[in-house]
């Protein structure tokens, strides 16, 4: 059985059919809006314009920020050999990011990431979670520990 939490933000007394607020899917974490009474029931059922709608669908605890920062990643290649590569973030939340990478990493991998590195601005510990290989670059996606 799915659990989900529904919270009413707004409710128009003069159009009852308008409600707006989130559901969350409780076992998976996933949060979506909705603006009325069908909203609620597509989402819920996976139905409407859009199947994908489903909360259930949805892996990640919270929405990633699609936004391009410039990043130094320092870690252990997997050859052993330790590396700094100047990278870009290609999309953020508060729990991981993903990231283009020349050097190749292994699942589990221990890296430190520096965001904006000339202002030193944020210096995170993260885990290797998930490795995409491409042709020039791989994606990396990373947790923050």
């Amino acid at each position: 059985m799915e659990s989900y939490i529904i919270r009413i933000y707004r409710r128009d007394k003069h159009e009852p059919h308008n409600i707006i607020g989130t559901i969350e899917d409780v076992d998976v974490g996933g949060t979506r809006p909705f603006h009325n009474a069908e909203d609620i029931a597509n989402i819920l059922t996976g139905e409407g314009k859009n199947s994908k709608d489903k909360i259930g669908r949805e892996k990640r605890r919270i929405a990633r920020l699609n936004l391009k920062l410039p990043a130094r990643i320092d870690g252990v290649d997997e050859n052993g050999k330790k590396f700094t590569e100047n990278t870009t973030i290609t999309n953020i939340s508060s729990y991981g990011a993903y990231i283009n990478m020349k050097n190749q990493v292994s699942k589990d991998t221990g890296v430190s990431l520096i965001i904006a590195p000339e202002d030193s601005c944020l210096n995170m510990k993260a885990r290797v979670v998930r490795i995409e290989n491409g042709r020039n670059k791989t994606g990396v996606g990373v947790a923050f520990i």
